[in-house]
């Protein structure tokens, strides 16, 4: 280190994200690959897709977990009984999901520890139950019920911080998914135009008179409009996107924490409710589409296969129902 930098002076700027090279290419190329051969590229990129990759490693960061996935914990811990209900499931979710039989074929999947990101529909439920006051039994209470669907894993790795860097990209890729669909719009657009011209220059040869006049009026509007649409369409004009679209990433992706006291049978209580019960916090990822996912990092050690028996059986009960 030199004189300077140790009286504070000469300090050098932070070094580059590593990453950011790729991740500029990974967005062009969902977006719009033929960027890289058009002016700018890549320096026009680096400010606002290092922008949504620092904030994807935040959401990252910020997932909640890992809570530990087995029998035992579904026991003592009411926030791993809530989004089961019943120990039966963890095995299921473990073993039987589609992504985790993806993750078991692969070359490198390995045999030791199991770290994913967990996601779940969560149900809010209003229904009438029982509830005891002392020594008196009431029947038809309303009750509100919290419960768990859907149970669905993804970025599935050996490691905490595999899956949370895997979660990162997962969320970067949704950010730019955003910016690849207004520019899908645009070209929808554009396609829906040309195809209107087409079709009213095909009836124009055939006019004559007064509607040969009015159809001279609306192609010369609709040519006007697909000059537009194709200026929208110039290259130079994809770096606006991302700035506009990506300004404000919170607006298409982010993290909500909710929190509900809730006993275990997962009916909501107040806090001056004398039924047993605690308070748990839950995280939701909402997207642009407003779908909310409760999400949590989880962990178990290498999943098995229960016995084919057993296998069979479950099959056959739900076959049954």
């Amino acid at each position: 280190m030199g004189w300077l930098q140790l009286l504070g002076l000469g300090r050098s700027e932070p070094s580059e994200d590593p990453r950011l090279q790729q991740a500029i290419e990974r967005a062009v190329d969902k977006v719009e690959p033929r960027l890289k051969q058009a002016g700018g590229y890549p320096g026009s990129y680096r400010a606002v897709i290092g922008q949504a990759l620092r904030y994807a490693d935040q959401m990252a960061a910020a997932m909640p977990g890992p809570v530990e996935m087995d029998r035992a914990h579904f026991m003592q811990d009411p926030f791993v009984h809530t989004l089961f209900g019943s120990p039966q499931p963890i095995q299921g979710t473990l073993c039987l999901s589609r992504a985790m039989q993806e993750y078991m074929r692969r070359p490198d999947a390995g045999t030791g520890d199991i770290y994913a990101l967990m996601g779940m529909r969560r149900n809010e439920k209003r229904t009438f139950g029982m509830e005891s006051e002392g020594d008196v039994l009431r029947r038809d209470v309303a009750q509100q019920t919290i419960s768990f669907s859907d149970h669905t894993l993804s970025c599935i790795t050996h490691s905490e911080a595999e899956t949370r860097a895997e979660v990162a990209w997962s969320i970067f890729d949704s950010l730019i998914g955003h910016v690849a669909r207004h520019v899908q719009e645009l070209r929808e657009e554009k396609s829906a135009l040309d195809k209107h011209r087409d079709d009213l220059m095909a009836r124009l040869r055939g006019s004559t008179g007064e509607q040969r006049a009015t159809r001279e009026v609306e192609l010369a509007k609709l040519l006007s409009k697909l000059g537009s649409a194709s200026q929208r369409l110039n290259l130079d004009r994809m770096p606006g996107y991302f700035q506009e679209l990506l300004g404000k990433p919170e607006n298409v992706v982010r993290l909500e924490p909710h929190q509900f006291r809730l006993d275990g049978m997962g009916i909501r209580r107040s806090e001056n409710d004398t039924m047993d019960s605690k308070l748990i916090e839950f995280t939701d990822l909402l997207g642009q589409d407003r779908r909310r996912w409760t999400v949590t990092l989880v962990h178990c050690g290498h999943p098995e296969l229960p016995p084919l028996s057993e296998r069979l059986e479950n099959a056959n009960r739900w076959l049954a129902i």
